[in-house]
């Protein structure tokens, strides 16, 4: 597909993901071997952690994170924490039920780092005029947050 002159590759599909909550991601040197991916041998991580995940979407639209709780940290900062107290609402700040009374509470919370990986075939080969060899690419990623 060409774009303003400039050859482009849809990238949306199926990725691999890894949650990255205790950021290991850098000092492991993820980038040159996915956890999980290259050695069939090394333990999986757990399913709230990572596996395939369709992109562009929501990875905890998707099951990845964690339930959320009581004990949630929030992204947002000016929550009214007074509904803890009141008894009209029930018990719908238990951890078998919670439910945010007035945010569009997910299924899932997760704040981090987090990893994608897919391989991509480029055009043509190294003999191939149409080759990246030799030229510019530019990856651009939309909604990276």
């Amino acid at each position: 597909m060409q774009t303003n002159g400039r050859d482009t590759i849809d990238l949306s599909g199926t990725w691999n993901l890894q949650l990255d909550p205790r950021d290991e991601g850098l000092e492991g040197r993820w980038w040159e071997s996915f956890p999980g991916e290259s050695d069939p041998g090394e333990s999986p991580r757990s399913a709230e952690e990572g596996g395939p995940v369709t992109l562009p979407g929501a990875i905890h639209a998707q099951g990845y994170g964690e339930p959320p709780g009581p004990e949630t940290e929030w992204t947002v900062s000016d929550i009214d924490a007074s509904f803890r107290d009141d008894p009209h609402l029930g018990d719908l700040y238990s951890n078998d039920n919670f439910r945010m009374p007035y945010l569009l509470q997910p299924d899932r919370h997760y704040v981090g780092a987090a990893w994608f990986t897919r391989e991509i075939e480029l055009p043509g080969g190294p003999a191939s005029p149409e080759s990246p060899h030799g030229k510019v690419l530019i990856l651009r990623l939309e909604r990276a947050h």
